[in-house]
């Protein structure tokens, strides 16, 4: 049985765009993959900072 677990923390600054903030949370896994990571811990808040609601449900739902 392992007695180690290889885990990585990221720290990002979260913007209104979902889209961007997806593309830095895959590049950080990505990255923490390659360097062995087994675990990853993003902030609560990665995908999405956004006040205007309208346009963050724009951003994250298919529905009209």
């Amino acid at each position: 049985m392992k007695d180690h677990l290889r885990l990585a923390l990221v720290q990002m600054r979260s913007t209104n765009r979902h889209a961007g903030n997806i593309a830095v949370a895959e590049a950080r896994a990505a990255e923490a993959a390659d360097q062995g990571a087994e675990f990853l811990a993003l902030p609560e808040a990665a995908g999405l900072l956004n006040r205007d609601v309208a346009d963050a449900r724009r951003q994250i739902t298919t529905e009209a």
